[in-house]
């Protein structure tokens, strides 16, 4: 039983005790948190997805293979996952599933990460409209309007399906996403348009937005330039002076949040931030800053003071 926090009943009915219940504050453990992490291509989503413990890296999109030192397990060994091994893949974890009768101990995997879920939309959107080129994105040249908005409804209750299959067995997700520059025109003052870049999901925004929700934690992966100083000493008539060397050095960040469905529920509404990610072992970090934070969160209900809102 964990310790009683605020407004929390003292004690629970002996004849309910075996039924297990919580009191307090309990968020969910880092292990079973599902992801929607967004980056564009060559920013470090799937290194960072590699560094998930006990996890399942499908590598659908063949884009990690440059990877070291990885402690998920990666499929394929090369080249682009199939739409059929993929789903084959699906079948064996949703198996596995079975067998272990909801004891979480018994799963081959805590998490299984898509890498990335707009490539495999891709690969639904081939098998249901036929034979591509496999150079081409299949799901990016459906049209928005017409029929397509009815194509765009099969595949996402597809992806659905296989998403909602895996964690009623115990599954963890976590759900990579490509961004990209996208132009679009905008109205000027002066009654004219303009040309105006932005970055947005490459399964667009409304999809994107509604997987993102589904999720625990969204989060951006992107490289940041800082200014690094280095101090040296230098000798001066008047005696010795600290000096700084200045130079610009590009690190990988990770702009992490509580999608407000999970922000409500757990109350985790500090745990945001930017967390700078190390080239080997980036979930080691990001998940001692988590467990940082519980701790921090905790503290705060205990203590009777306002709850942050943001």
């Amino acid at each position: 039983m964990l310790e009683v926090t605020p407004n929390t009943l003292p004690s629970v009915p002996k004849a309910y005790e075996r039924f297990g219940p919580v009191r307090g504050f309990h968020p969910k453990p880092f292990e079973e948190l599902d992801w929607f992490i967004k980056g564009k291509g060559g920013r470090g989503k799937s290194n960072f997805i590699s560094s998930f413990e006990k996890c399942l890296h499908l590598d659908v999109g063949g884009s990690a293979h440059s990877t070291v030192n990885s402690q998920a397990v990666r499929l394929p060994a090369s080249g682009n996952l199939s739409y059929g091994t993929l789903m084959d893949i699906v079948t064996q974890l949703l198996r596995d599933g079975d067998s272990a009768k909801g004891n979480p101990a018994k799963l081959p995997f805590e998490s299984v990460a898509f890498d990335c879920v707009d490539e495999v939309m891709s690969l639904f959107a081939a098998d249901y409209l036929g034979g591509h080129n496999p150079q081409e994105k299949p799901y990016e040249s459906i049209p928005e309007a017409g029929d397509g908005r009815r194509i765009y409804g099969i595949l996402y209750g597809r992806l659905l399906k296989v998403f909602s299959a895996l964690t009623s067995r115990g599954y963890a997700l976590v759900l990579g996403c490509h961004e990209r520059d996208k132009d679009i025109q905008v109205p000027t003052v002066q009654g004219q348009t303009e040309t105006v870049s932005i970055v947005e999901p490459a399964l667009g925004a409304s999809l994107a937005g509604t997987l993102e929700a589904l999720c625990d934690i969204s989060a951006v992966i992107s490289p940041k330039t800082i200014t690094q100083r280095t101090p040296r000493t230098i000798q001066l008539p008047s005696g010795p002076k600290t000096v700084y060397d200045e130079k610009q050095v590009t690190r990988v960040v990770m702009q992490v949040e509580c999608s407000a469905r999970y922000d409500a529920k757990r109350r985790l509404h500090l745990f945001r931030g930017e967390i700078p990610l190390p080239l080997q072992n980036g979930w080691s970090a990001v998940k001692a800053f988590y467990d940082e934070k519980v701790v921090e969160m905790k503290k705060l209900l205990e203590s009777g003071a306002p709850i942050p809102l943001e």
